[in-house]
């Protein structure tokens, strides 16, 4: 009886030893999965900070177009009021140029 006792209980050892195994590559295939995940985290992390920073980036370049634009509308006010202040005086020569003369052209004199 206590050889059979014996026997068991190398055999209770063996399964116990064999759970133990199993458990220990569970472990080790957990703490690999873990630093799988905390890579991928890390990696989603930096993603995040970049797309934050081109976010930025973006609403400055956006702030700048506005300015341009604002400044393009006023410079293209600018040259069409000088267009038009050119085709007046353009106008106002031509009128000049029709109009005869208030003072005849002087002869000049022959000796």
């Amino acid at each position: 009886a206590m050889e059979r006792l014996m026997i068991e209980a190398s055999d209770d050892c063996g399964a116990i030893r064999e759970r133990e195994a199993a458990v220990r590559l569970e472990l080790a295939a957990a703490v690999e999965e873990g630093a799988k995940l905390e890579s991928e985290l890390s990696e989603a992390n930096q993603r995040a900070a970049s797309a934050q920073a081109s976010e930025e980036r973006l609403a400055v370049l956006q702030s700048q177009v506005s300015a341009t634009t604002a400044e393009l509308s006023a410079a293209e006010r600018r040259s069409a009021a000088e267009a038009a202040k050119a085709t007046r005086l353009s106008t106002q020569l031509s009128e000049l140029r029709a109009q005869p003369p208030a003072v005849p052209p002087v002869a000049e004199e022959t000796a």
